[in-house]
């Protein structure tokens, strides 16, 4: 699976504007697809699991006080976590795609290498 692929994912589950998506692939290692799990219930919620692809679906609190949700499609495939994610800015851009990646980042320090 790749990109495109996880693009489509997301677009399949979630209403977005396609050619706004922004993807991200981190190198990890020890990352077990349970942990992703775990983190994203934390961090929002799942709206979507493929056990078999290693693929979630999920909201990601992000934005000014946390009031805001990322749209974001996460594959594990080997050592690399692949992520394609959507945000709606409003009138005032929050960066709520990148907040949430960065959240994802924090709880993820133990893994990206």
């Amino acid at each position: 699976m790749n990109l495109q692929d996880l693009d489509d994912i997301l677009s399949a589950h979630t209403l977005v504007e396609k050619d706004k998506i922004m993807n991200y692939t981190f190198a990890v290692t020890g990352l077990s697809f349970l942990k992703i799990r775990d983190i994203l219930i934390v961090k929002g919620n799942i709206i979507f699991e493929d056990l078999e692809n290693k693929v979630y679906v999920a909201f990601i609190r992000s934005g000014f006080m946390k009031k805001s949700d990322a749209k974001a499609a996460i594959h594990l495939y080997n050592e690399q976590l692949l992520i394609s994610i959507y945000a709606k800015e409003g009138i005032v851009n929050q960066r709520i795609c990148e907040g949430a990646i960065n959240e994802l980042e924090k709880s993820l320090k133990d893994y990206i290498g």
